[in-house]
């Protein structure tokens, strides 16, 4: 979408992004009963990774993930199973 392109490039290995007002939706790949943890830097020359919420135990063969990006012009993400 037009909206997505705005955000420059996109790579999400194994997911999908999607990108609704000031919401983005990450959706990926899972093994049901591994927890997964959804971290996020503003920068990447930031020195560490932040949580984004809680860890997420899968269900199913997938999980999505909200975030509202607002104003900020860039977020990184990595998903790593939770410890």
């Amino acid at each position: 979408s037009e909206a997505l392109e705005k955000l420059g490039r996109i790579e999400f290995a194994g997911g999908a992004v999607s990108l609704s007002g000031d919401q983005i939706t990450l959706a990926f790949q899972t093994t049901p009963g591994i927890s997964y943890q959804i971290q996020y830097k503003d920068q990447l020359s930031d020195a560490t990774w932040s949580n984004l919420g809680d860890p997420q135990t899968a269900t199913g063969l997938s999980l999505t993930i909200r975030d509202q990006i607002q104003a900020r012009p860039t977020r990184f993400y990595r998903v790593i199973v939770a410890p």
